[in-house]
């Protein structure tokens, strides 16, 4: 389907009618609507849903422009399109007319362009359906974008929550939601609307109170085992998350090995520099203190030395009496007791002894002074003996702790620019233990919900056993029993193709929005597709040094992984071949209408875009901002057909103008 054109009566800002036309030339697929905030590119791109489905994303449902409804007090507003769908042409009409009292009137018509130009119009189921047969509206938010709906998504991408957008546009796409509408016609046994459970209150009907009652305990069984099945593959895709992001950590670890191997390095040269330090600052200490306390003694060494042997060979007798001071012996003697208690005014002789004794004392003994020099000169020449050695010694050894500090510290400023910040390191490896406790937590839970499922199992095929033994035995219960197996093998199947196809679409899927990511956002990183459809990153470029986790938080990332995602499911209904299911998307050019897509890109990523985006959709119609503007119409000059500007002339009122 290619949009030819959109023509507006009285719709919100756009007052009177105002027509857009849209490049639909294979090469020249683009049509770009500029305008500043406020001007009507949200409003403008609401209306292509509302014509198509009726509906619109404002909270103030009240379509028609203000100014008509204030003047008049009533007045229509309607919306028309002319589209293109596997080479016919359509018109697609809706309008309302609305009054002071309430909305009223609404029409919805669908034409078809006959070949003579003529146009005939369908009825309203027909037209419901004819929109149902060009675009489903499950599918529509995947080719009519804004950028609120973007931003919902990425808030899923970085919370890697399971995303039902993705789910339901992947179903759509390949008829899945055929398949699931037949596996809840056939439905559960507890449920009385379904097949299966009509047959089974078929049988319950001819049944005693004991058979209601094992049924009871069966349904009861199976709808716990069902719950406990569904908490077991929730736990198991997230034990399976836990793997990968654990796997992924231990990839960054390795290539972190080297950096860590420097930090220990690092870190061994840091404590060896501080323990040099404190020995070279202790040996100082010491150092300083020995030259204080003996340097004086050895550098008088050179002189005390000859004194001594001039002394020795002077042979100076010293008579004197230790430790006796003259002062003593004249005290004794006015006294006139000596310290033994004589009495020395008594014995004339003994003081006569004592007075000549004061001679050979100091003050007056040089001989006893001579002495007391010699001794304290030899003292201090043993104590200097070792002071020079062990002063060389200390001074050799400070060096060396100096010199060692200074080659650590050396080798530290040598290494000091490779090592990783050790938080990083730490953080890393926090990661990793936390992923692992939470992978653990899951496994042992899973055992235990296995366990529980095998029990339930065992005792719900026991009853069933006990139920098929008593319907055995009512011929009418045989053929619903009958019917019932055949039902229950109908549902089987259902489910079996249904898990394969979604499967093999998810693969496919995710090859194409690979492809389409690596174009945008470049190489080194891969997205993968989970059973829940929650998309995660991998980093398949080592040599980036970044985690997926780190990368999963980059909005930037989420949204260009939403217009990989895009891309790739447009690129697919374009694909796709028709396989009789009328739900699906017939195989055809489809457009991609984007509203304000560009401005959470820089320049670079804006270019990438701009490259992909026409090459994948058959139609492209961007509304961008006018910041944005320079930069798109450079990079798809060769590839805009048309161009639009929105003017704004006051609040209610916004003109359309063509520049190209």
């Amino acid at each position: 389907m290619h949009i030819k054109k959109i023509k507006l009566d009285n719709f919100r800002q756009f007052k009177g009618t105002q027509t857009l036309e849209f490049s639909t030339d294979a090469e020249k697929n683009v049509t770009l609507i500029l305008g500043n905030n406020n001007t009507g590119k949200t409003t403008l791109a609401q209306a292509f849903l509302w014509c198509l489905y009726g509906e619109t994303d404002f909270k103030e449902k009240e379509l028609i422009n203000r100014e008509v409804r204030d003047r008049k007090g009533e007045g229509r507003v309607s919306v028309e399109m002319e589209v293109v769908h596997l080479g016919k042409a359509y018109r697609l009409y809706r309008s309302e007319y609305y009054n002071r009292e309430r909305r009223s009137n609404r029409v919805f018509r669908v034409s078809q362009q006959n070949p003579h130009g003529d146009w005939r119009s369908f009825g309203d189921a027909d037209s419901i359906k004819k929109v149902k047969e060009m675009l489903p509206q499950e599918l529509s938010r995947f080719f009519f974008f804004d950028g609120e709906r973007i931003h919902s998504m990425s808030e899923e991408l970085i919370a890697q929550k399971r995303s039902h957008n993705f789910e339901e546009a992947v179903r759509g796409l390949v008829g899945l939601n055929a398949l699931q509408a037949a596996i809840r016609h056939f439905g559960a046994l507890e449920k009385k609307s379904t097949v299966l459970g009509m047959f089974q209150q078929e049988i319950s009907a001819d049944s005693n109170l004991k058979i209601q009652s094992k049924q009871q305990e069966v349904e009861k069984l199976a709808r716990q085992i069902e719950k406990n099945k569904e908490e077991e593959q929730r736990l198991e895709e997230d034990r399976k998350h836990y793997e990968k992001a654990q796997s992924e950590i231990q990839d960054q670890l390795r290539t972190m090995q080297h950096d860590i191997e420097l930090r220990d390095q690092y870190d061994q040269l840091k404590k060896h520099a501080i323990e040099c330090e404190t020995r070279e600052i202790e040996d100082t200490k010491t150092l300083f203190r020995q030259f204080s306390a003996h340097v004086g003694d050895a550098l008088s060494r050179s002189l005390l030395q000859p004194a001594l042997e001039v002394l020795k060979e002077e042979k100076i007798l010293d008579t004197g009496i230790p430790y006796i001071h003259a002062d003593t012996i004249k005290f004794l003697l006015e006294r006139k007791t000596c310290l033994c208690g004589l009495a020395l005014d008594k014995d004339p002789e003994k003081s006569a002894c004592l007075r000549e004794l004061i001679k050979s004392l100091p003050p007056y003994s040089i001989g006893q002074m001579v002495g007391f020099f010699s001794k304290q000169i030899r003292q201090r020449a043993e104590i200097s003996d070792g002071f020079l050695e062990d002063f060389e010694r200390l001074v050799r050894q400070t060096r060396g702790w100096k010199h060692e500090k200074e080659q650590a510290q050396s080798d530290m400023l040598a290494i000091e620019d490779q090592i990783p910040d050790q938080r990083a390191v730490e953080a890393v490896r926090t990661r990793f233990q936390e992923a692992g406790k939470k992978k653990e937590e899951c496994i042992r839970m899973v055992r235990q919900i296995a366990a529980a499922i095998g029990n339930d199992e065992g005792r719900k095929k026991k009853l069933e056993n006990e139920l098929q033994e008593i319907f055995s035995r009512d011929e009418r219960n045989q053929k619903n029993l009958r019917y019932l197996r055949y039902a229950t093998e109908i549902l089987r199947r259902l489910n079996s193709a249904y898990r394969e196809r979604e499967k093999v679409t998810r693969a496919e899927l995710e090859r194409t929005i690979n492809r389409v990511f690596e174009e945008i956002y470049g190489e080194g990183i891969e997205l993968h597709v989970s059973e829940n459809y929650a998309v995660s990153t991998h980093v398949t470029d080592t040599e980036q040094g970044v985690s997926g986790d780190d990368l999963e938080k980059n909005t930037a990332q989420s949204y260009a992984i939403i217009f990989a995602f895009i891309s790739g499911i447009i690129e697919m209904a374009k694909t796709k071949r028709d396989d009789g299911d009328v739900s699906s998307v017939n195989a055809e050019d489809y457009p991609l209408v984007m509203d304000a897509p560009l401005s959470s890109f820089d320049k670079l990523r804006i270019k990438q875009i701009c490259r992909v985006l026409p090459k994948v959709a058959g139609q492209v119609i961007l509304f961008i901002k006018d910041t944005d503007g320079e930069t798109a119409q450079h990079e798809l000059s060769q590839r805009i057909g048309h161009q639009w500007q929105l003017v704004a002339e006051n609040l209610t009122r916004t003109r359309i103008e063509r520049s190209i």
